[in-house]
């Protein structure tokens, strides 16, 4: 968010607004992570890193650096890598430096991050992915970052976090 005002003839001046300004409220919980990153603020980490791969997927790199990593990015990756759709990571400085495979269409992280029941797997199946058994939904749970295979598997729920196919 931003404001303008004029300063002089012709000339403005643009402010950027305070986080807690553009928030309802300003209480002291965060509603979103942020992550500072060469004076620029990022809001969601994983979107930014599901994006990027899918930027360099669609290009048809073989490589990509997803900077700031984190252990929730590591987890999600290690989901894509056991399902088959990169070929794997490693850490570079503080960043992550992932091998695509070639076989993403299209990736990237659930917003707001929906609750997961006992149940629902194949309503959100059919919301985020495009047909029946084409694809992975990666979800949180209590017992760690798992695929919604495994979470059916197990019979639990937790919250989605992001999908592939």
């Amino acid at each position: 968010m931003q404001e303008v005002r004029q300063v002089g003839r012709g000339v403005h001046q643009v402010r950027a607004l305070p986080v807690q300004e553009v928030l309802q409220g300003d209480g002291p919980q965060a509603r979103f992570q942020e992550v500072s990153v060469g004076g620029r603020m990022l809001l969601d980490p994983l979107a930014n890193a599901l994006s990027k791969i899918n930027n360099y997927e669609r290009a048809g790199k073989r490589e990509v650096l997803v900077h700031p990593s984190s252990e929730l990015i590591e987890r999600v990756l290690e989901v894509f890598r056991e399902e088959g759709y990169i070929e794997g990571f490693g850490r570079e400085g503080e960043g992550l430096r992932v091998r695509l495979a070639g076989r993403i269409n299209r990736c990237g992280a659930v917003k707001p991050r929906h609750p997961l029941k006992k149940g629902e797997y194949e309503k959100w199946e059919k919301r985020f992915l495009p047909a029946s058994g084409l694809g992975t939904i990666v979800i949180t749970s209590p017992q760690g970052v798992m695929s919604l295979a495994r979470a059916r598997e197990r019979g639990i729920g937790g919250r989605l976090l992001a999908y592939v196919y």
